[in-house]
């Protein structure tokens, strides 16, 4: 359970005039809880819910199908209710929860944009002296500014997704397929680390115009376009990287589009709303205290053009704005 967001949490609804905080969507459980229910993004209606009082008590409402999984990553002493996935009585248990808490006539924040409109309805029919207000906007404001934790998070993120594509280029050639590279890329994801992944992009050769597409039987050509994404998880928290490469040397089209970029081969990132601007490195490690993502790939005979097109990784807030930092910088 972590600490320092159920005390941000404890004084936006202070500001805000709430009496309790549910969380119910996978983003915002997590975001509380430190882990994610592991079927709750599959299944919308598989509810976990994470209740923060104003006085900070805490507790987790869960389907029975996690509850072990749940208690298992949660302190010890963690009031965790659990309903019954085939008696669909997650809210009857949730407002149990809340009349517990002292909370049947009180103002209760809730996301609005998660919690189907059924289930809000039934809740409200149980708690009919309860007021259930939107926060989605209150919870969004506290995940915009990252924890040094959740920064720590995101830049291993960045950097598995990093090393997986790149090791996941030079395993595979003409004659190989999309399968295999995407075979190359889940492994490398899990040999550093992740826990799974959310999204997988494999686009080769004429399907490399195609904005969010997987891997198919697909045979590489010589020289094909390859673009790449993937998005690892730990914790909940996911960060994508994309990576486009050619198969030898690189078509005419992708070398005439490369020479008429503006912006190639510089980095532009943010500090405090005010742009700066570095030249790319030749050196693997120039720039690390900058937290850049984009530097020189050597070339092989498998993937001569290496384009660094997105990263998520970002610098510890310290005027409490969010700032990101991206990279459209290419080696060639």
């Amino acid at each position: 359970m972590r600490q320092d967001v159920i005390g941000r949490q404890v004084r936006a609804m202070k500001e805000a005039g709430y009496d309790a905080l549910l969380s119910t969507s996978p983003e915002n459980f997590a975001y509380l809880t430190g882990f994610l229910s592991p079927t709750q993004p599959l299944m919308r209606w598989r509810h976990a819910m994470a209740l923060v009082t104003a006085d900070g008590a805490i507790a987790l409402v869960v389907v029975d199908m996690e509850a072990s999984t749940v208690r298992a990553r949660s302190p010890a002493g963690t009031k965790i209710a659990v309903w019954h996935e085939f008696k669909f009585d997650a809210m009857s248990v949730l407002a149990a929860v809340l009349r517990e808490h002292g909370l049947g006539e009180a103002r209760v924040g809730i996301e609005m944009d998660y919690l189907p409109a059924g289930d809000l309805a039934a809740l409200s029919q149980l708690l009919p002296h309860a007021r259930f207000t939107a926060a989605q906007a209150v919870l969004a404001r506290l995940r915009e500014i990252k924890t040094p934790e959740e920064i720590d998070i995101l830049r291993r993120l960045s950097r598995i997704a990093d090393k997986a594509i790149t090791d996941a280029y030079r395993s595979v050639r003409a004659r190989s397929s999309e399968m295999d590279l995407a075979a190359a890329l889940t492994r490398g994801i899990y040999e550093q680390g992740a826990e799974y992944f959310k999204l997988m992009i494999v686009a080769t050769g004429e399907r490399s115009v195609f904005p969010n597409v997987g891997p198919t039987s697909r045979v590489l050509k010589s020289r094909d376009v390859c673009r790449v994404e993937i998005f690892p998880i730990i914790g909940g928290y996911h960060a994508g990287v994309c990576r486009t490469a050619a198969v030898g040397a690189p078509p005419s089209e992708a070398e005439r589009i490369w020479a008429n970029s503006p912006r190639a081969n510089t980095c532009y990132w943010t500090r405090s709303n005010q742009a700066r601007r570095a030249e790319p490195s030749t050196s693997s490690t120039s720039r690390r205290s900058e937290s850049l993502a984009c530097r020189r790939s050597p070339s092989s005979a498998t993937a001569s053009v290496y384009t660094c097109t997105k990263t998520l990784t970002s610098a510890p807030p310290k005027t409490g704005r969010w700032k990101q930092e991206w990279c459209s910088a290419s080696s060639r």
